[in-house]
């Protein structure tokens, strides 16, 4: 992690510290772990030797398994396309192809791809699995199953605290975390498009 401390006077060692801290998904079990540690510390049950140690151990707790979080997307997926309007049939093509989805973004992440890169392919991902689907008839209402798979990567909290942060006059950190969910949106929707294009130009429209 890069930092930049600029230096003050004779009599102080910095007064102004720059650190940049990559926009990245949020960990709610850790904002959760923090608001618990906070009400401790209020409560007076830590000295400041055990609140480091409580905070270091915060920060270095362990994410969701990764079978976990597969399965999470798989439910999501299948959960936002009954949502949208979708039946049992599309709901199971959802699951699958949040599924999957979700097994090239592990993968994906561990191979350090680019965010943009690896939402341009999962949107590619799971529109082709939903286009593959219908065309066996396996589901019924492509739109449907389309909107519920990509649902796993859209960044609904990151776009949230982007207007939040705008609201309480944080423009930078507001338009930055905007941006990011913004640059996600279009990514998903350029892989989706890209996978209609050439499906459209292939059956004729036939599986829309």
């Amino acid at each position: 992690m890069f930092q930049f401390r600029v230096a003050g006077s004779r009599s102080e060692k910095s007064y102004a510290s720059v650190r940049y801290i990559p926009v990245k998904g949020t960990r709610f079990d850790r904002v959760s772990a923090v608001n618990q540690f906070s009400r401790e510390v209020v409560a007076g049950k830590y000295t400041v030797e055990e609140a480091e140690k409580e905070l270091d151990r915060i920060e270095h707790l362990p994410g969701k398994p990764g079978l976990a979080q597969i399965l999470a997307s798989g439910a999501g997926a299948a959960a936002f396309c009954v949502l949208f309007g979708g039946n049992g049939t599309d709901a199971l093509c959802a699951f699958l192809a949040g599924i999957l989805l979700w097994v090239f973004i592990l993968r994906a992440v561990a191979a350090g791809k680019s965010k943009m890169v690896t939402n341009i392919i999962g949107g590619m991902l799971v529109t082709t699995i939903c286009y593959i689907l219908k065309y066996f008839g396996v589901g019924q209402n492509l739109h449907e199953m389309i909107i519920g798979s990509v649902m796993p990567m859209i960044p609904g909290a990151a776009f949230i605290n982007g207007i939040r942060d705008i609201t309480d006059e944080d423009y930078l950190s507001g338009f930055v975390r905007m941006l990011d969910a913004l640059l996600v949106f279009v990514s998903i929707s350029i892989g989706v498009a890209v996978v209609t294009v050439l499906a459209y130009s292939l059956t004729g429209g036939a599986l829309l």
